[in-house]
């Protein structure tokens, strides 16, 4: 009798084994990445929806053009021992390792005048990560602008790995003449929540969110120019202005959105947005995060929040393409901008 199931018993078995070994090496496919070549080849074609990686070119930060990355960036990534051009750490805490990688994706480019000729060069500078969710690939730019060269540093608290960034924060001291540029070292830890890197924050707040209004700025160019009025009780508004469209287009909703929408919101969405408003500590953030000397002008964005029984913030700021707010307001700008899509609107003008 024994001999009859003894068979049955190991094929099952053993096919387990050989299932959760062929889970487990697929899984860690980062882990046995090495070398430059193998992390350059892995990084060019992980992410196939992303077509500015299929040239990327890994660089560490002392390596990069002068007129890329400055001498001051770089002695302070020499102090700090950020010499390497990737890092690997599990910074959403899923057991799976991800992949933190600096360098060049060859998407813009820069020249000079040496005296004698136009010399170019390569303009970009690029900090990212490759996110291990399990069945598929994230990627993430952890830039705080198009302008930062941020210095990487992979932190440990607990079980969890974090990511602090240093970037030097420049202005225009316009009291003296000529200008002269400031400069100021600001330091952030950053934690992977609601799907992206924001300021990490050991004890979020618990304030009741009631209304969040967005206004969207003008730019040059074709950036989405809308106002979103969001109520936890009640209808909610969605003015598209100019410019709102959706990249695959439903029935129910036209390709290019113009004029007034209303739904009543999703309860689970609203839920999220103040979640995530006392994560990144709204109420302590600044009111104005707009810059006097820079060349675009109007590009800024309104944020009114109100909450605890009729309190008020306001966070005026600029929009894309250069944020100057915080690492978390530009996520949540993100989200308010995919609710323009994602809830039940009903045209009503």
């Amino acid at each position: 009798m024994d001999k009859v199931f003894l068979y049955p018993k190991l094929k099952y078995w053993a096919f387990l084994l050989v299932w959760f070994s062929s889970f487990s090496l697929a899984q860690n496919k980062i882990d046995a990445l090495k070398s430059k070549t193998e992390v350059q080849e892995f990084i060019r074609s992980a992410i196939k929806s992303d077509t500015t990686l299929t040239h990327f070119e890994l660089i560490p930060i002392q390596d990069f053009h002068q007129y890329v990355v400055y001498s001051r960036t770089k002695a302070i990534a020499d102090s700090l021992g950020i010499d390497k051009s990737f890092y690997k750490g599990d910074f959403d805490g899923n057991g799976l390792t991800d992949l933190l990688f600096i360098g060049d994706n060859k998407c813009c480019i820069g020249s000079y005048h040496d005296g004698n000729n136009t010399v170019d060069y390569s303009a970009n500078f690029s900090v990212n990560i490759i996110m291990d969710m399990g069945n598929h690939y994230s990627l993430e730019n952890i830039l705080f602008n198009q302008f930062s060269k941020v210095i990487p540093i992979i932190k440990k608290y607990g079980q969890r790995d974090y990511i602090e960034v240093l970037y030097d924060q420049q202005s225009e001291d316009i009291e003296t003449k000529p200008f002269r540029t400031l400069h100021k070292n600001i330091t952030k830890t950053l934690a992977y929540n609601f799907d992206t890197f924001v300021e990490y924050n050991p004890s979020p707040t618990q304030l009741p969110i009631e209304k969040i209004t967005y206004e969207s700025g003008k730019c040059f160019g074709k950036c989405p120019i809308f106002t979103l009025e969001l109520n936890k009780k009640g209808k909610s508004l969605f003015k598209a202005k100019s410019s709102n469209y959706i990249e695959n287009p439903t029935d129910n909703l036209p390709e290019k959105l113009e004029g007034e929408f209303t739904t009543q919101m999703i309860s689970e969405d609203f839920a999220k947005l103040e979640k995530m408003l006392n994560y990144i500590d709204f109420s302590n953030l600044q009111n104005d995060y707009s810059r006097s000397w820079t060349d675009n002008q109007n590009i800024t964005s309104l944020l009114t929040i109100v909450y605890s029984n009729g309190k008020t913030k306001k966070i005026r700021d600029y929009s894309l393409p250069g944020i100057s707010g915080t690492y978390g307001l530009k996520a949540f700008y993100q989200v308010l901008s995919d609710l323009r899509f994602s809830q039940n609107w009903e045209k009503v003008k």
